[in-house]
Formats: structure tokens, C-alpha cells, sequence
């Protein structure tokens, strides 16, 4: 498919297809349901290609196809409608329509795709229908009988269509009552209430009127940065609740990915939105004040048994609704439709009509409010996390966010089976994805490929893509740091909207630039840096750290005692650690003694911590009591169970404490037993060759070095050239070359 940035345009035969009652036969029957869609996919796919057409996208219980022929796309249509008339039975529509297709970026999009989607909407189980235009193309072909329906007047399209039937034997033929599909419809005889409602809502939110004829925003209101509230229930139903939150995600999700609004998401500034308190007005105001132009807001609704969405878009920094769109209104059994229009209707203030709606429908709610239970528990119980976005993906096998949910959390259990097959199963329904979903999805991959640089720079794309999503960044700078590419993450930063800076935690981002100078060994300049900072606001706990470290790297260890007092209490075991580390690194050993000293009363301090021995055992491995921390260590491991292992740090350290007293087998063992398993290779050579290092084989523990680095086990401030441990390597060139920085 052409990837131009330019359109790229060609006629095209046009071929939407719709199981019909998809939902319920869900809620009635799921398994049978399955069944049903996968022969349904496999007929599809055969017939496709038999046909010389192409499938664009599948999302769900649907497909979008092109063919480059009229009769090959009739031929298609009918001989799928023949087979799945047949048991196992599927209620199949079909919609035809030729016309322009273009393709961009890897995507297809185009008003006449738009009205194959609304002709198929119009047909019933066992139907084939097209356009004028489509049937013009065919008519003359004596082997198909057509059957007109008369012309309709399809939402977003001027002039009225005829409909045709495909009326051979055996084919259904719908009746006017049947037809019930993605119509225009007649004004509502309520439609000045709901207009009057929205002037109400403004009233209360600005005092001021407003100009309803308006239809799309100025260039200088487009340029401003926008974030779409949770829209408030007024529906007074609970099991209605969340919808106002997947109204807000599906806007900020289909805006974004246009690339044409600056769109900050409310789920990323949350706190921000929390502190503004809950009034309209002061959170108009806060976003005022922190750069943000315009607010998309509103609220929801019942009018007669229908669902009303009535939204506001308000500019901050006079606090006027500039527009109220007329409230899309719909039934409350087909929410997804109700939610696709509202959103297009939203698209059109910044004149996107058209783009890519057609190919991605937003999901059910039951399968949405699924995929919240399971973000609930995510954190603290990932089976009933891994229940739920299971069943939000079967609710809704259109929406893939639950299933990419799933891939940190095998990951983090290391579950890699069950990642493998997951991964699997992902790469076939690629091209279902939305951009953003295709750069977190191949970002993950990547990533847990030990593939650094290619995940860095994906997610370095996310971050362009949605900068206020401040995960995209962290993912970014991390994979940089891993891929020893430091330079890369200062330039990032360099680029980030102040503003955005200022939504998210700045001393997260200011701490991975004094990182990334660490890598750089740019210690004066790290120093400086936090010196100054230092004067203005206080520092963040890493900000300190890195601070901390640069002075000690930099031979100026003598203000790191007071600055120690800084650093949270919750974390002191790891950054004395860590300092004692880095002091051995520059010889100052009497120093390293002394804070290992700290780190043992520390611990002593903490004797009910389930960390108490782990820290004992360390303290004393920086005294060189090795004995002593040979059995602190055992102690912990045989405690938490080699199963039960997260921390692989200790296992090295422990290796290397009985290589200290001579007893280089069970050092070998320890690696061996610990870290089993070719997923854990990337680490074993890490601590083997410092080993090597203990016995004198210095080339061997390079060779070990470079392939632990080659299997992905990345680089930070305690790797490599940061790892007292590896001292005598640092004058050899082979390891000098192998660590030094990339950019």
C-alpha cells in the first residue's frame, strides 16, 4: 500500500461487510459466536483472494475490502452470501459503492468509503446492496438480477442515493420498515430543547451567548492546545457512569491520531484536573493559566428514552463557549454508533471529516467498562486484571487495548509463554491497528527484544504524537539510556512544550537529562546544573542522586553528607548502595567504608523490613565481610524462593562474595541455578564476566561483556563503565570501545 505523505488516489470497487446482531449473539452465546465470526473470516479471506480484491481492515465483526473490479466485487459479494447461507450459518450484510479511495501513511480513507459504510448499514442478514453508480457498472450482466429501493438521504452526503438490491434467488431483499441504517434523519421535535439546554449549561458556565451558526474554529483556535473533560452523567443512571470517561478517551484517541489538533489528554494531567477543584469555571481557569487554549466539555442525558450528548467547546482564556454543537442524539442499544457521530461532528470544528472514522469504530461499552475493571487492577492483582481485559477483548474483539495491557503484565511475570502466543496472535490483526496503537504495540516488541534503540526511537514517535502522554517519554529515555544513546534523550527533552513540562512531574524530565549527562561523563556539567536548580526549587530524589553522584565522580565528595539528608527515607538502603559503589569506583574506600557503615544501621534500624537481610548482606559485602554477607544473601534467597526472585542484582553480588573467599564453583553455581534459561542469558553473562574479572581472564570477560550487551542487557549508571567491580578493564581498549557512548 503507497506510504506517501500525499494522498494517493485510485477508483476503487468498495466492499463493506457487518454481521448482523453481533452484540447479542454475544451476550447470548459467546463461544458459538466465536465460532461463527472465524468461519465467517476464513470464508472472507478465501473468497478475497479467489476475486483479486484486497482486505483493508477487519475490525471485529465487519470488514472493509477494495477490489479494482465491479464484477469481481458483485462475484465476491454473492458467492459469500451463498456459503455462509449454509450451516454454520452467519447473518451476513454486504454494501457496495464505487468511487474514490485514497491512501495515506499506511491507511485508506475517503468520503465514497464513508457511503459503502452507510449502504451497508441499510441492509438485513442475507443482503447484498449497492449504489447507482455501482449497479451502472454491472447492469448489462445478464447473470445478476437487481431489485431498486428507492433513494435515501445518507448523514453527511448532499444529494439523495438510489439503493439497489442484488435480487437472485436465495438473496433477501429488505423493506422500507427493514432499513433503518445510518440515515439522515428529520429534525427532532425536540431539538430547541436540547439547544436550549446548552444555552443553559453556557449561561452557567461564562454568562455570556455565544454564535450557534459557527461550523468550524479560525486557524488561531486551531493552533491552540485543546483536552477533552469527562463528560458529566446527568442521565441519572449508574451503569451509565463511565460512559462521560470513554466519551473523553475515544475524542482525545480520534483527534490524536489526525495529527491536526494539539491534544493534551485529561488522563495524563488528572492531578491537575483534581486540584482545580470541581466548579467549570476554576477548572476553565487552571488551564488558563497553564497554557492549555481550548476545553472540550459536556454532558449527557435522557430525552425520551433517547441519549443525548450535548458538548460545549470553550475557550480559556475568555471563558466563552465558542461553539455548541447541535446534541447528537441516539438509542441507548447502539451506543457505538451514537459515539461515532458525536465524534465526527466534533472533527468537523477543525475541518477532519472523513478521516479514518470509517475504519475505527469506538468500542462497546460493556467491553469498555471491562477494560477500566481491569486498569483498576492492574497494580494490585494482575490475575483479575488478566480476567478482565480477556473478556473486554471477547466483548469487542475491535478493541486491542486490553490485549496490549497484557503484554507488560506476562512480561512482568515472566509468563513468556503466554507473551510468545499473545505476540503471535497480535501480529496477525496488525493491520487493524490505529497508529498509536501500532507504535505502543511495536514499541513493547522491541523493547522486549532487548531491540533498544529501535523501541527508544518508537516511543520517541508516541511521545511527538501525544506529548502530554508522559509514559512515552519515560519509555523513550529509559530504552535510550539502555541503548547507550544519551545525547538522544537531552535533544528529546529539548524539544518537550514547556507547557507539557509543566502538566507532568518537570523533575522526572530534568532528572533523566542529568542521566543522561552522567552517561556522557559530563560530571562538571551535572554539577552545575543542579547547583543552579538547587537555588530556585528544591530537587527532585533522583535530581539529587544524580547530583550526588557527579560530585563524586568529579572527586568532590565532601557536600554529599548533607545532601544524603535530602533523599527519602523510603529509598535510603538503595541510594547508600549505590554511593558506596560509586566512592569504590574513584578509590575513595575509607568513604565507601563509612557508608556501608550507614547502610548496615540503616538496616538494623529497618529489622522488620522484608528487605532487612538484603540490606545487611549488602552493607557488609561493601565492609568485605564476606562471609557474613555470603550468609545474609543465602538467608533472603532461601526466604522469597528462587521462583519468587525480581531483583537479580544480589544474585551477582552473592556470586561475586564467594568468589572473594575462593570459592569460584559455587560462584559458577549461584549464576547457574539462579538465572536458568536462556531468557535470563543477557544478565548470567553480565555477572559472569565479572567473574572472569576475579580469576584474571580479562578478554574472556569482555567476550562475556559484549554478548550480554548484544542479547540487550542495557546500559545505565551502574553497568559497565559504572560497576566497581569491573575496575580492571577500564584502561583496555576493546572494553573502552565496547561501552563508550554512541552518539
Amino acid at each position: 500500500m503507497p506510504s506517501d505523505k500525499q494522498p494517493n488516489r485510485r477508483l476503487a470497487a468498495i466492499l463493506f461487510a457487518d454481521i448482523v446482531g453481533y452484540t447479542a449473539m454475544m451476550q447470548s452465546d459467546e463461544g458459538h459466536t466465536m465460532s461463527r465470526l472465524k468461519h465467517y473470516q476464513e470464508v472472507l479471506q478465501k473468497n478475497i483472494k479467489k476475486y483479486n480484491g484486497e482486505i483493508i481492515k477487519n475490525y471485529g465483526d465487519g470488514s472493509l475490502c477494495l477490489f479494482s473490479s465491479v464484477l469481481d466485487a458483485v462475484h465476491c459479494s454473492k458467492v459469500i452470501q451463498e456459503t455462509l447461507r449454509q450451516e454454520p450459518h452467519v447473518p451476513l450484510r454486504i454494501g457496495l459503492h464505487l468511487g474514490d479511495v485514497m491512501y495515506r501513511e499506511n491507511d485508506v480513507y475517503g468520503n465514497d468509503i464513508n457511503i459503502a459504510s452507510r449502504i451497508e448499514s441499510l441492509g438485513t442478514a442475507g443482503s447484498v446492496l449497492m449504489s447507482g453508480d455501482f449497479l451502472n457498472k454491472i447492469k448489462n450482466q445478464t447473470e445478476f438480477k437487481f431489485h431498486s429501493l428507492g433513494k435515501y438521504h445518507f448523514k453527511n452526503v448532499e444529494e439523495k442515493m438510489e439503493v439497489i438490491a442484488l435480487a437472485n434467488e436465495g438473496f433477501l431483499i429488505p423493506t422500507k420498515s427493514d432499513m433503518v441504517g445510518k440515515l439522515k434523519k428529520p429534525s427532532s421535535p425536540y431539538r430547541w430543547v436540547y439547544i436550549l439546554t446548552a444555552l443553559i449549561l453556557t449561561a452557567l458556565i461564562t454568562n455570556r451567548f455565544i454564535n450557534l451558526d459557527a461550523t468550524h474554529l479560525t486557524d488561531e483556535q486551531k493552533n491552540k492546545s485543546v483536552t477533552i473533560l469527562v463528560f458529566e452523567n446527568k442521565t441519572g443512571l449508574n451503569n451509565l457512569e463511565h460512559f462521560g470517561t470513554m466519551i473523553s478517551d475515544w475524542l482525545t484517541s480520534r483527534l490524536m491520531e489526525t495529527g491536526e489538533a494539539k491534544v493534551i489528554s485529561q488522563a495524563n494531567i488528572k492531578d491537575q484536573i483534581q486540584h482545580a477543584g470541581i466548579g467549570p469555571r476554576s477548572r476553565i481557569k487552571m488551564f488558563s493559566e497553564t497554557g492549555i487554549g481550548l476545553v472540550i466539555l459536556g454532558r449527557y442525558y435522557l430525552q425520551n428514552d433517547e441519549l443525548v450528548i450535548q458538548p460545549n467547546i470553550v475557550d480559556t482564556e475568555t471563558g466563552e463557549v465558542i461553539h455548541a454543537p447541535s446534541p447528537i442524539i441516539g438509542s441507548q442499544s447502539n451506543m457505538k454508533d451514537l459515539l461515532e457521530d458525536f465524534t465526527q461532528e466534533i472533527l468537523g470544528y477543525w475541518q477532519i471529516r472523513n478521516q479514518k472514522r470509517f475504519l475505527q469504530k469506538p468500542p462497546r461499552y460493556d467491553a469498555y467498562l471491562e477494560y477500566l475493571k481491569g486498569m483498576d487492577f492492574f497494580n494490585e492483582d494482575g490475575n483479575k486484571a488478566e480476567e478482565h481485559f480477556k473478556k473486554a477483548y471477547l466483548l469487542d474483539t475491535t478493541f486491542i487495548s486490553p490485549l496490549l495491557k497484557l503484554i507488560p503484565y506476562y512480561h512482568n511475570k515472566r509468563r513468556y509463554n503466554a507473551q510468545d502466543s499473545l505476540y503471535i496472535f497480535l501480529d496477525k490483526i496488525k493491520p487493524n491497528y490505529t497508529r498509536w496503537e501500532l507504535l505502543v504495540y511495536e514499541f513493547m516488541r522491541a523493547r522486549d527484544d532487548g531491540k533498544w534503540l529501535e523501541s527508544a526511537d518508537l516511543a520517541n514517535q508516541a511521545s511527538k504524537m501525544d506529548p502530554s502522554h508522559y509514559t512515552s517519554f519515560t519509555r523513550a529515555a529509559n530504552a535510550y539510556i539502555a541503548a547507550n544513546h544519551p545525547q538522544k534523550i537531552i535533544d528529546m527533552a529539548e524539544r518537550i512544550d514547556p507547557l507539557l513540562i509543566q502538566l507532568n512531574d518537570q523533575y522526572q524530565f530534568s532528572a533523566y537529562v542529568g542521566h543522561a549527562m552522567l552517561l556522557q561523563q559530563d560530571y562538571a556539567a551535572v554539577v552545575l546544573k543542579y547547583e543552579k536548580l538547587s537555588v530556585t526549587r528544591s530537587l527532585h530524589p533522583w535530581e539529587t542522586f544524580h547530583y550526588i553522584e557527579a560530585l563524586i565522580y568529579s572527586h568532590d565528595p565532601d557536600k554529599i553528607s548533607s545532601l544524603i539528608k535530602d533523599l527519602p527515607v523510603s529509598g535510603r538502603g538503595l541510594w547508600l548502595y549505590r554511593i558506596c559503589n560509586s566512592l569504590l569506583l574513584v578509590n575513595e574506600n575509607t568513604l565507601s567504608e563509612e557508608y556501608a557503615n550507614q547502610l548496615k544501621e540503616f538496616a538494623l534500624e529497618n529489622n522488620m523490613s522484608p528487605k532487612f537481610l538484603l540490606l545487611s548482606a549488602s552493607a557488609e559485602m561493601y565492609l568485605k565481610n564476606w562471609n557474613a554477607a555470603i550468609m545474609h544473601f543465602e538467608r533472603h534467597l532461601s526466604e522469597i524462593g528462587p521462583e519468587n526472585i525480581t531483583d537479580y542484582t544480589f544474585i551477582g553480588d552473592l556470586s561475586m562474595c564467594y568468589a572473594q573467599v575462593g570459592d569460584m564453583s559455587k560462584s559458577y553455581e549461584i549464576l547457574e541455578k539462579a538465572l536458568r534459561g536462556e531468557s535470563f542469558e543477557d544478565i548470567r553473562k553480565y555477572h559472569k564476566s565479572k567473574l572472569l574479572v576475579v580469576e584474571g581472564k580479562l578478554e574472556e570477560a569482555i567476550d562475556s561483556l559484549s554478548i550480554s550487551i548484544q542479547l540487550g542487557y542495557g546500559f545505565e549508571t551502574f553497568r559497565y563503565q559504572f560497576d566497581h567491580n569491573l575496575k580492571p578493564l577500564f584502561e583496555n581498549e576493546r572494553f573502552l570501545d565496547l561501552v563508550k557512548v554512541k552518539d
